[in-house]
């Protein structure tokens, strides 16, 4: 049954992907930012999609979308997050060219080469400040207690 979902899914997903991306690129001003809020709103939809009743699959998954943008925003208003490019001790940016600017673009280098099985929660509990028993709803995989 699971593959059935998945496959209808991605029949509504995949027509839609770079529409979606566009306009959170034009909501967030942020291609990084975009990219992460593309992958919760495909998780979202995932896990929403029993509730799909047909119609206009783009003003669906793009509501998700917005919804998913305007939750990021409100939960990045309610708590700061330390950007990647300031260094441990929590000075100054790093520069262009810096030795921590260097581990900064090794970092997301190894980040974006994970196996999604492990790179979607690292991404939804650094980015999206999700608890990791929301982490495992969303993913439907259980936390441990």
């Amino acid at each position: 049954m699971k593959a059935g979902i998945d496959n209808d899914l991605e029949d509504l997903w995949n027509p839609n992907r770079d529409y979606l991306r566009r306009a959170l690129i034009s909501m967030s001003k942020d291609i990084d930012l975009a990219k992460n809020l593309l992958q919760d709103t495909y998780l979202h939809a995932r896990s929403g999609f029993t509730s799909y009743r047909g119609g206009d699959a783009r003003a669906w998954l793009a509501a998700i979308a917005k919804n998913v943008f305007y939750e990021h925003t409100r939960k990045r208003s309610t708590r700061s997050e330390i950007p990647l490019e300031t260094d441990p001790l929590g000075s100054l940016p790093a520069q262009n060219g810096s030795t921590n600017h260097l581990i900064n673009i090794q970092l997301r280098q190894a980040v974006s080469e994970l196996n999604p099985t492990f790179r979607i929660p690292l991404i939804l509990k650094h980015y999206g400040g999700f608890t990791y028993e929301e982490i495992g709803r969303r993913l439907n995989c259980p936390t441990k207690q």
